[in-house]
């Protein structure tokens, strides 16, 4: 190595100011953290700061409320009864159950409830036996007789005055003139004529649509069977009569024919249904 290259030795100065530098270099890290610090604490001072302030101006104007005469409702939340014994039995996720009201051997009175003790005699049960049973219709025959030409809307009978085969819509009962013709049923007296092919008619109204139909009767009528009047079934509401020229060859009956909503019925099996 040459001796123009070897190292010179520093100079005292040059080491001192080497070592000031590092020393300054160290001082102003210390610095730096001091500041942060001193600004971390300003920003929790101004933010406590502004917090006593807000605080303080609710309860400003709390107070200037309760100045102008509107006080404001303490507020408490109830805290639910957390205390279950070993004994209860407990539903989870039942929302419907409700705390049942204690048991009570009688009821409250007196100087509890304002309500007196006063016991209420029982309600007297309706005696079954005495209650009024619903009425049931009552059917009878219009006339007892023998049956000579029978009810046949299918089919065609031989008429004795016409000479011919026609349909026959009701029924023909035979019996001596002057026998009485009753009320089929309840009803109301619908229609008093003279008909030109069957004679003197009589028709009533009863419930549930139906109408019974009365011909052949004799002219003369009791005096209460007009229309408009009612009837119990059972009623004379004539007699037999031969007024009917389209059945004047037949021995004297009575025609007698049963309708339901404007149709006609079979009378035939209704009838034979009654005693």
């Amino acid at each position: 190595m040459d001796d123009n290259k070897k190292l010179l030795p520093i100079p005292p100065e040059e080491g001192d100011k080497k070592k000031k530098s590092r020393k300054k270099k160290g001082l102003s890290k210390n610095t730096v953290s001091a500041i942060y610090m001193g600004v971390a604490l300003c920003m929790v001072f101004m933010l406590t700061l502004s917090l006593a302030t807000a605080t303080g101006k609710v309860q400003d104007s709390v107070d200037e409320l309760e100045l102008d005469g509107i006080s404001l409702p303490d507020v408490s939340l109830p805290m639910p009864d957390t205390h279950i014994s070993s004994g209860d039995n407990v539903a989870f996720g039942d929302d419907s159950k409700t705390d049942a009201p204690p048991h009570q051997d009688k009821p409250v009175g007196g100087d509890v409830s304002g309500v007196t003790d006063e016991v209420l005699p029982p309600e007297e049960s309706e005696d079954p036996d005495k209650s009024e049973a619903e009425p049931t219709a009552v059917y009878v025959r219009p006339l007892r007789g023998e049956l000579i030409k029978g009810y046949s809307m299918d089919s065609l009978v031989f008429s004795e005055t016409m000479q011919d085969f026609r349909v026959h819509g009701g029924i023909d009962i035979a019996a001596e003139l002057g026998a009485e013709v009753l009320a089929y049923t309840d009803g109301v007296v619908s229609k008093v004529e003279q008909h030109p092919f069957m004679g003197t008619t009589v028709e009533i109204v009863h419930e549930a649509g139906v109408s019974s139909l009365y011909q052949n009767l004799s002219a003369e009528l009791p005096t209460d069977i007009k229309v408009g009047a009612a009837v119990k079934a059972g009623d004379v509401i004539g007699t037999v009569g031969d007024t009917a020229i389209l059945e004047i060859a037949d021995v004297p009956h009575l025609h007698f024919e049963l309708w339901m909503n404007g149709d006609s019925i079979n009378a035939e099996r209704e009838i034979s249904l009654l005693k």
